[in-house]
């Protein structure tokens, strides 16, 4: 099946929170968009697309996570401490519009429960200050 874009989804704002929620809603639309581009099931087809849905789905969670928390390790290192909040391009660098709150936050507890940072990952996500471990 061969798609064609429709739209371009154009991202404009000042406000401090405009970044997250633009991710937000760019990555619960994208998953959306996959599960509705799977192709119907047909006798003739090997095996049911959408019956990998869900562990293609993990795949890529699980890397977003990867990556966040290697962004994550990155700033630690480079500020020693920082609020998530004030730094959506840098803890989303290369997973922005894919990835959301819901996989920084489990990037973080990562490191929490490795004892690599004394945020817990809890609470308000935006306001969360990441610190080394003490």
């Amino acid at each position: 099946m061969n798609l064609q874009v429709a739209y371009n989804l154009v991202f404009f704002s000042r406000h401090r929170d405009g970044l997250w929620l633009f991710g937000e809603a760019a990555s619960r639309a994208q998953v959306e968009s996959r599960r509705a581009c799977l192709p119907p099931n047909t006798p003739d087809m090997l095996f049911n697309p959408a019956d990998t849905f869900d562990q293609e789905e993990e795949v890529r969670r699980l890397g977003w996570i990867k990556m966040i928390r290697a962004n994550l390790e990155g700033l630690l290192h480079k500020h020693g401490s920082f609020v998530v909040g004030d730094r959506p391009g840098e803890v989303l660098a290369g997973v922005l519009g894919e990835a959301r709150e819901m996989h920084v936050r489990a990037a973080i507890k990562e490191l929490y429960q490795e004892g690599k940072t004394s945020c817990t990952g809890v609470g308000d996500l935006r306001k969360l200050r990441v610190t080394g471990a003490r």
